[in-house]
C-alpha cells in the first residue's frame, strides 16, 4: 500500500461546531491534548478518516488554523508496521 507524501491540512476536514483543541508541550518527552466533547468528536473523526484513507499524515496548525491560540502544531502520521 502507498500513501501520498504530502500532509493534509486539518482545515480541510469537518469539525463539530465549537470545538476547542489546545496542544501544549508539557516537557521534553510529553505533549498534552486539552480538548472539550466536541474536539475530541472532531479529533476521532478525523483520526478515522485517516486510518482508511490512501493519506500519510494530517498536520494539526494553531491559529489561524484548527488549535487554540497558544498551541503547538503536531502532525499525525500513519504508518505500516507491527504493533507491540
Amino acid at each position: 500500500m502507498q500513501f501520498n507524501i504530502t500532509s493534509t491540512s486539518s482545515t480541510e476536514y469537518d469539525w463539530e461546531p465549537n470545538s476547542y483543541i489546545k496542544v501544549s508541550q508539557q516537557s521534553k518527552t510529553l505533549v498534552l491534548i486539552s480538548a472539550n466533547k466536541e474536539g475530541l468528536i472532531s479529533l476521532a473523526n478525523q483520526l478515522l478518516i485517516l486510518a482508511n484513507s490512501q493519506n500519510s499524515s494530517i498536520l494539526y496548525e494553531p491559529w489561524p488554523g484548527d488549535l487554540e491560540n497558544g498551541s503547538i502544531g503536531i502532525e499525525l502520521e500513519k504508518i505500516i508496521c507491527d504493533g507491540r
